[in-house]
């Protein structure tokens, strides 16, 4: 008997503690009270949770960067409206019916214009600047105290989160919104695999990698003429096949299938103002940095990296750049809305950059240009706004795609974390009725005694 109630009570605690759970889950509602009640369980649970905050903080931040893409697409329609104004005024003030003095009123409107386009450019959205790429503190366009107006972040481009460790290109900066082509510079001569030519032996040779290509003499001792090209003089790599033709100049075959090989001193020679500015095709900016200190620029350096090697410059001392291009890339030549904007309006009122009085003849190829250039700088704005509508439209599809997953989200933690509520009252009524008959047993065993036994 004594035994039989020691069994009873600890079936009546097992019972407590089963009892305690289903009340508990039916109260929070939660599948799991304590992760060691299931662990695998509770560690699916914790994926799903994990997964649902972190897509929820994305979608937050995507619905947050909502107004800067808006405003990005509003401001770039608003500067393509004010260039068209411009232009339509710059052809009144080319027209040869037009007087000086209304031509004077129409600089007095470009003016106006010049000043749009300032502010439209240092466009910012809660603090950030749209078009200063990643530098969104940065403000993009200054205009110093001689009137010149020029961009002070870089060729970067602001990046979004849209997926687990995922980021897209959101907005341009003040480059593609503000400048245009204005030239085209060649790197030099480029030889492919498979090609031969004759360059002189003391030529600067590199290929698309930056690599230098130089010219051995390998026998040893030394007969004084070259047996190949090597990549960085290191003669352990495979050469290129030369013949040396004893007069100063090498024939070569470029017989490397994976190598390019560029002639840098063929390179484009060109002329640029101090507020251009120069990209390679990879998008790469070339910026002029003055090493010493000394007031004069001294080389175009890749990004402002003045560890990289420079292309040599001449600064003129009058504001514009001469150089050759030495690189390994072509280079595109950037020019400022802003700058035209400033040659029309002096022009205009019959001076130059300067103050110099000019002819009305040099007044009218001073219009024709800035016409040409103002249209050049429409249709770069054309691009840029195309950009913009392209890369909200893939910030917008990955809005859709993350706020599906969230949902999908919350639907599986549903499942898994959330108690099935219909189960556990079934359990809980189970449960009453098991009470109800071990207490009855016990009632029983209570009354039990030996003498009721032996009567």
């Amino acid at each position: 008997m004594v035994k039989s109630i020691s069994q009873i009570k600890y079936n009546l605690s097992l019972l407590d503690e089963r009892n305690a759970k289903v009340n508990t889950a039916l109260g929070t509602k939660e599948a799991l009270e304590y992760g060691s009640d299931n662990a695998v369980l509770y560690s699916q649970i914790l994926n799903i949770q994990n997964d649902k905050n972190g897509y929820t903080a994305i979608s937050q931040y995507i619905t947050l960067s909502q107004a800067f893409n808006t405003i990005s697409d509003d401001t770039m329609a608003e500067v393509k409206n004010t260039t068209q104004s411009v232009i339509g005024d710059l052809l009144e003030a080319n027209n040869d019916t037009t007087a000086q003095s209304q031509r004077e009123i129409i600089a007095t409107q470009l003016e106006d214009y010049r000043n749009s386009l300032l502010a439209l450019a240092n466009t910012n959205v809660n603090g950030q600047y749209i078009f200063s790429g990643v530098n969104t503190s940065t403000i993009p366009f200054i205009k110093d105290a001689n009137g010149v107006i020029s961009y002070q972040s870089d060729n970067s481009t602001r990046k979004v989160n849209v997926e687990d460790a995922t980021y897209t290109a959101q907005g341009i900066n003040g480059i593609k919104a503000f400048y245009y082509v204005n030239n085209e510079v060649s790197s030099g001569a480029k030889y492919e695999y498979g090609s031969t030519f004759t360059v002189d032996s003391t030529e600067t040779i590199v290929d698309q990698d930056g690599n230098s290509w130089q010219f051995v003499d390998t026998t040893i001792p030394a007969d004084g003429t070259f047996d190949g090209l090597y990549m960085n003089g290191d003669t352990s790599t495979t050469p290129i096949s030369i013949v040396d033709n004893g007069d100063g100049t090498i024939t070569i075959t470029n017989d490397s299938p994976s190598t390019e090989l560029n002639i840098t001193s063929d390179g484009e020679s060109f002329t640029f103002t101090t507020n251009e500015i120069i990209l390679d095709k990879d998008e790469n900016e070339w910026k002029l940095m003055d090493t010493d200190n000394d007031g004069t620029f001294d080389g175009l350096y890749m990004n402002g990296d003045t560890t990289t090697t420079p292309i040599t410059v001449t600064d003129n001392g009058d504001g514009t750049i001469t150089t050759t291009n030495t690189s390994t890339v072509d280079l595109d030549v950037y020019h400022s809305v802003f700058d035209d904007l400033t040659d029309a309006i002096n022009a205009l009122r019959l001076v130059d950059n300067n103050g110099n009085t000019i002819t009305k003849v040099e007044q009218r190829n001073v219009l024709t240009n800035v016409i040409d250039k103002m249209n050049d700088a429409y249709e770069s704005q054309n691009i840029a706004h195309s950009l913009v509508g392209t890369r909200t439209s893939t910030i917008n599809a990955y809005a859709n795609i993350v706020s599906s997953k969230v949902t999908n989200l919350k639907i599986l933690e549903e499942k898994y974390a959330s108690a099935d509520l219909t189960s556990l009252a079934i359990e809980a009524k189970a449960l009453e009725s098991t009470y109800t008959a071990m207490y009855a047993t016990i009632s029983r065993l209570n009354s039990m005694s030996l003498v009721k036994y032996l009567s």
